[in-house]
């Protein structure tokens, strides 16, 4: 099975759209099998017919009799086999379950090779919605103690941790955001934009997988909201930086978690 044709990145869709065409060598052949088999039949039909209408003799057209009623039978079965076939093409197209923006399409390189049942397991693409984007922040773990020490401390007073983001492109201009839900393990696979690969900080396995790059070190990647949405030239996949203003804490700490951490001590 192959991709035929697909939605590029970006695009705006509507619940319904079509997303994506797939073919099959083996569906194809079988269409085309059933309907030169549907001609056949249609032209043997019109030449029996035809040959009724001209004989004169009754014994001719009780032998032409006969062989019109069974290739009539034959040809009624056989549109019957290609309209049931035709009605799985339907099958083959990958639509929209929802409105948005399509993001996390495969690379072009790989649409057109053939697409095995462990592929067609895995989603195919993903439908954004352009007004709540959030951004992921790949946080090392003595990182991710610190954010949790002084989250838990500020909503204990109702509060939230300030966030301050930066996107690629738009010099001068910041957003306000809101820390998600904090992961509790480590993530196995990170965005290719986050690797050294595709412009990101992190360095990947040299045997991961292109498409689901394992990151070198523990990462935590968080979630951050933004408050407002920004402008849709903010798409999806772009590079960003993001600021969390923790506590503020004496020099000798810094100094000391500095050390903890070259040294691996497990200390933040």
């Amino acid at each position: 099975m192959k991709i035929a044709n697909a939605a590029p990145w970006g695009q705006t869709v509507s619940k319904g759209a079509e997303l994506a065409i797939f073919k099959s060598v083996a569906h194809n052949k079988e269409e085309i099998k059933l309907k030169a088999k549907l001609k056949q039949e249609s032209d043997l039909l019109e030449q029996y017919t035809s040959e009724y209408a001209k004989v004169q003799l009754q014994a001719d057209k009780d032998a032409l009799l006969p062989l019109i009623n069974e290739t009539s039978a034959n040809l009624g079965k056989t549109k019957a086999d290609l309209t049931a076939y035709l009605d799985q093409n339907k099958w083959f197209v990958l639509r929209a379950p929802r409105s948005g923006v399509v993001i996390g399409l495969p690379k072009k390189d790989e649409l057109y090779h053939p697409w095995e049942r462990p592929d067609l397991e895995k989603p195919f693409c993903q439908i954004g919605n352009p007004n709540k984007l959030r951004i992921l922040v790949p946080i090392a773990p003595d990182d991710l103690a610190l954010i949790r020490h002084d989250l838990d401390a500020k909503q204990k007073q109702g509060k939230d941790l300030e966030v301050t983001i930066r996107v690629n492109g738009f010099a001068g201009q910041v957003w306000k955001g809101k820390i998600g839900p904090l992961p509790t393990q480590a993530d196995k696979n990170v965005p290719l934009q986050l690797t050294t690969k595709g412009g990101g900080p992190l360095a990947m396995k040299p045997a991961s997988d292109p498409n689901n790059p394992e990151p070198q070190g523990q990462v935590f990647l968080v979630g951050i909201d933004f408050d407002t949405p920004p402008e849709r030239a903010v798409s999806p996949g772009t590079l960003g930086q993001v600021k969390i203003h923790c506590e503020n804490r004496t020099a000798a700490w810094w100094a000391w978690r500095t050390i903890a951490s070259a040294f691996d001590l497990g200390l933040w």
